[in-house]
């Protein structure tokens, strides 16, 4: 329950706190290790030199003065995440199956996630902090209707059980509209790559690659229509579908789209 929480209120600080420009922290560190279930090594940005200045491109063309810190890992999968500490994470397996374009989208993509990580603060606000609270309210809603009256154990255990209750069925239903709302700013990570390397086919192609590395993980598993409310981004036919569209709007109107204010 509590973690969740700290989780929100690290999220809120680094959205306003700019993130180191060199090294690497322990909570970055720990993340990482998350990702892989195998040894994994950091690798110098010296040794790739092509990628980090095309990085660097694509961050000022984004309109960051100072791009944010790029991690290259080496791990087998295939990953690339803004962190919500505001350093984005890049797999040697990434590199490996993505040639420069494709790759220079994903690397568009997760700069947009960069620009608009204020975002994280609601989300983080609906994942945690709002079914603690519920929790908490039920609690003391709970003792003026008499429940642990007299602070004895069974009045101790039932306040207990309520409180966990409410806290696990609100957490449960926020679940739908936080996957929701991960499913739009996917979307519009999505655009933002496309707008930074304006190369569609880069885009499609690099979603493609990913749809069929992961698909051998998931296609076995039979997905209900709760499983595809949960599902955290659109997939593959939607996504390129989307970029197709704002691909064809003018230029003028696909400038609009990047802009660091959107979200706040």
């Amino acid at each position: 329950m509590f973690s969740k929480t700290l989780n929100a209120l690290e999220t809120i600080y680094f959205a306003f706190v700019s993130p180191k420009e060199a090294g690497i922290s322990k909570r970055e560190v720990e993340i990482i290790k998350q990702r892989t279930d195998k040894e994994y090594s950091l690798v110098s940005p010296d040794s790739n030199p092509r990628i980090n200045s095309d990085f660097k491109a694509l961050s000022h063309k984004a309109g960051l003065s100072h791009p944010p810190k790029l991690i290259i890992y080496e791990a087998n999968a295939p990953q690339c995440t803004c962190l919500h500490t505001g350093a984005i994470i890049l797999s040697s397996g990434m590199v490996s199956l993505m040639n420069r374009e494709e790759l220079n989208f994903l690397l568009g993509h997760e700069i947009t996630h960069f620009l608009h990580r204020k975002t994280g603060i609601f989300s983080s606000l609906l994942e945690s902090l709002i079914p603690l609270g519920a929790g908490i309210t039920t609690a003391y809603n709970s003792t003026k209707f008499g429940i642990n009256k007299n602070n004895s154990i069974k009045g101790i255990t039932a306040l207990t059980a309520i409180t966990y209750l409410a806290y696990k069925v609100t957490d449960k239903i926020l679940q739908f509209p936080l996957a929701a709302l991960d499913r739009i700013l996917e979307l519009d990570a999505d655009r933002g790559g496309l707008i930074l390397t304006n190369d569609f086919e880069a885009a499609k192609s690099a979603l493609i690659k990913l749809e069929n590395f992961y698909k051998k993980d998931t296609e076995e598993l039979p997905k209900s229509k709760t499983d595809k409310l949960l599902q955290t981004h659109p997939n593959e036919k939607r996504r390129i579908s989307y970029l197709e569209k704002i691909n064809n709007q003018s230029e003028s109107q696909k400038l609009e789209n990047i802009s660091p204010s959107r979200f706040g």
